[in-house]
């Protein structure tokens, strides 16, 4: 049935990108704390070569040095304001769930319709309510996305959890012999 082969290519692609906005979401964590940290060691640094210079006179050096790490403070903040990672990581988990929620759902539709719960009338419907949630989520995911290597990991969790299942399932299943 089309419909069928509709819904799991949905679920499947949902389940992808739900991975692949999981991982721009860490790669948005780590990207904050490689500006955040460097730039608040260089200002408690500068701001201790400021009061060593209120004390006494220092040498020139350290004054070319701390006035090089003011500018590199300053370019690491105007990062941070640019990219805004903490804002990032949030909106992409929360594109993440979304996704994560239509596979749920398209896997729920299929095994209803599979076990007699709701008929291809219902499962048209379905996926067209998914398929227009699909397209929603997609739109709102516009202004954040997400890179080659944030998919390549998506593709890679997902044959992982298949190969897990796959075990699982066989390991369940009674043994010829008896």
């Amino acid at each position: 049935m089309e419909t069928i082969k509709v819904l799991e290519r949905i679920k499947r692609n949902s389940q992808l990108s739900a991975y692949a906005h999981f991982g721009a979401a860490e790669r948005m964590s780590n990207l904050h704390l490689w500006l955040g940290i460097p730039t608040a060691v260089i200002s408690v640094g500068l701001g201790s070569v400021l009061m060593a210079d209120l004390k006494e006179t220092i040498p020139d050096l350290v004054k070319w040095v701390a006035g090089v790490l003011s500018l590199v403070a300053a370019l690491l903040s105007t990062l941070q304001t640019i990219f805004n990672p903490k804002v990032g990581k949030s909106k992409h988990r929360e594109i993440a769930n979304n996704y994560l929620a239509i596979n749920k759902n398209s896997e729920i539709a299929i095994a209803a319709f599979h076990d007699g719960l709701i008929d291809i009338d219902g499962l048209s419907e379905t996926l067209s309510e998914l398929n227009e949630e699909y397209d929603s989520v997609g739109n709102s995911a516009q202004d954040y996305p997400t890179n080659d290597k944030d998919w390549k990991r998506a593709k890679n969790k997902i044959k992982e959890f298949d190969t897990r299942r796959e075990a699982l399932a066989a390991s369940s299943l009674p043994s010829q012999a008896e």
